[in-house]
């Protein structure tokens, strides 16, 4: 049904409506039984060759790492990377440059490559607390004082004569 091209729009709901259908072991059978038999005998189209020209997957190919999600994170200067809520620190080993993709595969486990290596990392609760910089002494503030021949001493009628 996803990939039906926009040809159900109203028209499922409708009929349900029409049917009286009300619970999803109705729907699911109309859905089954009456609806996607009657639409596919409208709109199916045969193939134009009977060949299938699909190639089979490599075996070195990870179907896990090709169906994922990939979104570059920035590798903090103390190693770490954080994804969602989730903090990363990168053991250490030599990793050159700030972006790191991480790959999120369906089964919702977490991988960290750089390239085809594998980075190794764990998780953590928080990160390490960054040292909070000294507070700036703060001097007493002159208070301003206009000069004497300054034009707010002045009176305003004497100002503008």
């Amino acid at each position: 049904m996803k990939r039906s091209h926009g040809t159900h729009q109203h028209r499922l709901i409708k009929k349900m409506r029409l049917k009286r259908i009300a619970t999803y072991e109705q729907a699911h059978a109309f859905l089954v039984e009456t609806y996607l038999p009657a639409h596919n005998a409208r709109y199916a189209i045969a193939a134009s060759h009977a060949v299938d020209l699909h190639e089979p997957v490599a075996q070195h190919v990870d179907l896990d790492d090709v169906f994922c999600l990939e979104p570059q994170r920035t590798l903090s200067q103390d190693g770490v990377v954080q994804y969602g809520s989730r903090w990363l620190p990168i053991e250490p080993e030599p990793y050159d440059g700030n972006k790191v993709p991480v790959r999120q595969r369906r089964d919702g486990s977490l991988k960290l490559v750089c390239g085809e290596r594998v980075l190794r990392w764990h998780e953590i609760d928080t990160p390490a607390a960054k040292p909070r910089p000294a507070p700036k002494l703060h001097r007493p503030q002159r208070p301003n004082h206009p000069a004497i021949d300054h034009p707010w001493r002045k009176r305003f009628l004497t100002a503008h004569a």
